[in-house]
């Protein structure tokens, strides 16, 4: 017995989206519905007697997954292989747009907006010294005294001393990124830290010296007047004895006194007008002691008396000779002593050389 033939229309819809390669799919549950014919049989004729062969038409619906494509989204183009960062196909400062609002950057950029990468503040340079930042990148300098190395990231200290750039008058000394000057002995430092001036070292104490003091070009010297020398110390001034020396170039007697020696002569003698020769002093044309006769000897001078005198144990006095010694004056007569003779006074009534006559009474 055939089934009586009947239709149901029912829409049932799966939102399920599924993505692939840019493309976005929507699924949805579609109706197909499918008619066919059938045969069966049933009474016909007189009194249903028969049986009679017919044809009907039925349908059978069924459901599929159906698919709408798009693009998803994020990307665009006819293949939808476009992606979109920010709004746009393409990312700032040279960046490339690969996925959806996910940029990849340039060197030396970052971020969703490929934002410029700050080297110097997030210290990814390799700056030694100074970091400069750029767009994109950054540049490296030196402080002032050094030099950039070929490696455009190190630098190298100046050697100032070396090359000549240093302004220093007299001593220069390399100090990293710079140099410092220096003076000699006996110079000083001026204000300006290059040029130097002269210390006067005699000013301060005479620089020590016992004597004089003499300022030079960075330096001193101590000196004397004359007849004295510096002592080691090159300082103190000490007497020098010329008479050590040859006698002094003295004839006779040297003197060293401080600072001065003289020449003097022996008694006898006087000095030249040369003031070292000694001449001799003919003392028997001037004064000396001689009572009667002088006689000038080389330094000095000897007396001498005339006959019937002998010479006192002075040298000088000349004494008569006493005649009347050895006289013997008879009768009570006396030798009375003249210069070279005598004579004897005879008493009254007598006469003769020697008082030895008697005379002749006049009664």
């Amino acid at each position: 017995m055939a089934l009586p033939w009947f239709f149901v229309a029912v829409y049932i819809i799966f939102d399920v989206r599924i993505a692939e390669a840019g493309f976005c799919y929507s699924s949805y549950a579609c109706r197909h519905q499918r008619y066919y014919e059938t045969r069966y049989y049933s009474a016909c004729g007189l009194f249903n007697w028969d049986r009679c062969t017919r044809h009907r038409t039925r349908s059978t619906t069924y459901y599929s997954t159906c698919y709408n494509s798009f693009c998803c989204s994020g990307f665009t183009g006819s293949s939808c292989s476009q992606a979109i960062c920010n709004g746009i196909t393409y990312c700032p400062n040279g960046g490339t747009c690969s996925s959806p609002n996910a940029c990849v950057c340039a060197p030396g950029f970052v971020g969703s907006q490929c934002s410029d990468i700050n080297e110097c503040q997030t210290e990814t340079d390799n700056c030694q010294q100074n970091c400069l930042n750029t767009h994109g990148s950054f540049t490296c300098s030196c402080d002032s005294g050094y030099t950039m190395n070929s490696d455009g990231a190190t630098c190298k200290d100046i050697n100032e001393c070396q090359t000549g750039t240093d302004n220093c008058q007299q001593h220069c000394l390399n100090t990293h990124g710079s140099f410092t000057c220096s003076c000699g002995s006996g110079y000083t430092l001026n204000s300006d830290g290059a040029t130097c001036t002269d210390i006067d070292e005699c000013l301060g104490e005479n620089g020590g010296c016992s004597e004089y003091c003499r300022n030079l070009n960075g330096s001193y010297e101590c000196y004397c007047k004359e007849g004295l020398h510096l002592a080691n110390d090159r300082k103190t001034c000490i007497d020098i004895d010329e008479c050590a020396s040859n006698n002094g170039g003295c004839d006779q007697v040297c003197k060293n006194d401080h600072a001065v020696f003289r020449c003097e002569c022996y008694q006898g003698f006087s000095l030249d007008e040369n003031g070292n020769s000694c001449n001799d002093n003919n003392e028997c044309r001037g004064s000396n002691k001689c009572s009667q006769s002088c006689k000038n000897t080389i330094g000095s001078y000897v007396c001498s008396c005339d006959p019937e005198y002998y010479l006192e144990s002075d040298g000088f006095t000349c004494i008569d000779i006493d005649d009347c010694l050895g006289i013997e004056c008879l009768n009570n007569g006396k030798c009375v002593d003249f210069p070279g003779s005598y004579t004897c006074k005879c008493e009254e009534g007598f006469e003769g050389e020697h008082c030895e006559f008697g005379m002749l009474s006049n009664s």
